[in-house]
């Protein structure tokens, strides 16, 4: 292999993100070859340099981990917090290793959150020069038509509290009950809180922010503090979004090919027209989904709003589907929940207290049992391979 940075092999080896890496050298807790190196842009050669990180030998994995996570609100979105709060990594399996999230969410924001150990990836993803769309259904006090002037506005860039002007935003009206609005609103940048700074700048207030989509990944129906890994296609789609391509030879730990629904409410279609490449000056802007029928509040669960979100990219793909095992032995993608149960899209988490870790491993394969719901599944099956369909491959 070729040589590379230092910060560069730090960072795709988990340890840390590559500006974060570099305040390690610099502090001088890395060693290469024994000796402590502080100047940055040092090179080295991963085969044949011994790299060490706070006394301990550091190893670059080249199957990497790619995990969707549905950030629920109360928690932060780092991989440790000096002041003990509730952190994004405790709701996913250790086995995962040292993973960390692309970006943030607000402490009180949900949705989308990714987690990885790729660290090219993730400096593609949130490099501003690469403007990847990230999609988020808003929730406004008040009845606004999608010819607001506030929103037009908005559309073509404000200035916030800072001075700083916003890129266009692309915003969709949703849906409205006359007490508040819902809203798709996609940015291509990626601000300390840009969505609600964009709004207050306008004089809105805004009761509540989802992330329904990081470039072409969407969320579909994750429920809060649930995850799934990605799919090969869908890392894939990523380093295209990112304007990047994706090293030859890396493979995911844990592989899992997944199929996700097709959406059906107008947030579902705008998030597909939203996740494309970046519009051209003058180009007009997407068509508004006004006229369809979005998804409405539950009132039920006290105002929640339910949603199921599909593809970000193109016609449905035809193929293996979401749905349990049954006839075909058609699987659905795995998730899990903060209570550490897994459950097929579309099906409830198992109920639970609070969070706790499972101890099977990602690469683990234990013998099938009926209704053990092992990896190629019984009776009651609902592992990676497995549905519930008796018999099913």
């Amino acid at each position: 292999m070729s040589t590379e940075r230092l910060h560069k092999f730090l960072a795709r080896a988990g340890v840390a993100s590559r500006r974060a890496s570099e305040r390690l050298i610099r502090q001088g807790l890395v060693r290469v070859n024994n000796q402590v190196v502080t100047e940055l842009g040092t090179q080295i050669d991963p085969l044949t340099d011994r790299v060490e990180f706070d006394g301990r030998q550091v190893v670059a994995d080249a199957r990497f981990v790619y995990i969707l996570l549905n950030k629920p609100t109360g928690t932060i979105s780092a991989a440790a917090d000096p002041e003990g709060r509730p952190i994004v990594t405790d709701l996913v399996d250790e086995d995962f290793g040292r993973i960390y999230p692309v970006g943030r969410l607000d402490w009180d924001s949900e949705g989308a959150l990714l987690l990885t150990n790729d660290g090219e990836l993730t400096n593609l993803l949130t490099h501003p020069r690469h403007e990847v769309m990230k999609t988020y259904l808003v929730k406004v006090r008040g009845k606004v038509a999608d010819a607001d002037p506030k929103l037009e506005r908005l559309r073509a860039g404000v200035r916030l509290d800072d001075g700083y002007r916003t890129a266009p935003a692309e915003i969709m009206w949703d849906s409205d009950t006359g007490a508040h609005t819902w809203l798709v609103v996609g940015i291509r940048e990626g601000k300390n809180r840009q969505v609600r700074r964009m709004f207050e700048a306008e004089g809105m207030t805004v009761l509540r922010l989802r992330r329904i989509a990081y470039g072409p990944v969407v969320m579909g129906d994750l429920r809060p503090a649930a995850y799934r890994r990605l799919s090969e296609d869908e890392v894939e789609e990523l380093y295209r979004a990112a304007g990047g391509k994706r090293p030859a030879l890396s493979a995911s730990r844990g592989r899992l090919a997944t199929k996700q629904r097709e959406g059906k409410t107008a947030a579902h279609k705008a998030a597909k027209r939203l996740s494309g490449p970046a519009k051209r000056a003058g180009e007009p802007r997407p068509p508004s989904a006004g006229d369809e029928r979005g998804p409405r509040e539950d009132a039920r669960a006290g105002g929640n709003r339910r949603a199921s979100h599909g593809p970000s990219r193109g016609p449905a793909k035809t193929g293996s589907r979401p749905g349990g095992g049954g006839r075909g032995g058609r699987t659905a993608p795995e998730t899990r929940s903060a209570a550490g149960a897994r459950s097929q899209s579309g099906k409830p988490a198992a109920k639970g207290g609070k969070p706790v870790r499972s101890t099977r491993t990602a690469s683990s394969r234990p013998a099938s049992k009926a209704g053990g719901g092992g990896p190629r599944g019984g009776s009651g099956g609902g592992g990676p391979r497995g549905g519930g369909g008796r018999g099913s491959r």
